[in-house]
């Protein structure tokens, strides 16, 4: 039997393991259906639980798999790139140099595809590539 007015105790759970719950917010349409929204900032899989009263409604709890969000241009991560005292890296000519750079998004999540426009120069005495 489908609900023809609001008023239900529908309530929504978003877990993610090991995480805080993320709050879902249910606005009563008043004519049986409900609209529930959720904004996770955490990548993962996490699991909805969506129930009338104490009992899940059918086909809950059901798991949502969230993705990374666009990269966020400030918030990247750099793997072996230390600098000394003044900010610069030291690097002895003849040697070559390497770092990563992983890209992330607003929230810290690293984005897992590539293809990102990322590149380099390096000012000194005489052009050096950027590979």
């Amino acid at each position: 039997n489908k609900l023809k007015t609001g008023g239900a105790p529908l309530t929504g759970t978003l877990s993610y393991e090991g995480g805080d719950p993320v709050p879902v917010d249910v606005v009563d349409k008043g004519n049986g259906t409900y609209d529930l929204s959720y904004t996770p900032e955490k990548a993962g899989t996490y699991i909805f639980d969506v129930k009338l009263g104490d009992e899940s409604v059918k086909d809950s709890p059901f798991s949502i798999v969230v993705e990374a969000g666009e990269f966020d241009p400030l918030n990247f991560e750099w793997e072996g790139m230390e600098l000394d005292g003044e900010g610069r890296r030291v690097v002895v000519a003849g040697n070559t140099d390497k770092f990563q750079v992983s890209a992330k998004d607003a929230f810290g999540n690293p984005i897992l595809g590539g293809g990102l426009p990322v590149s380099g120069n390096i000012s000194g005495p005489s052009d050096v590539p950027v590979n």
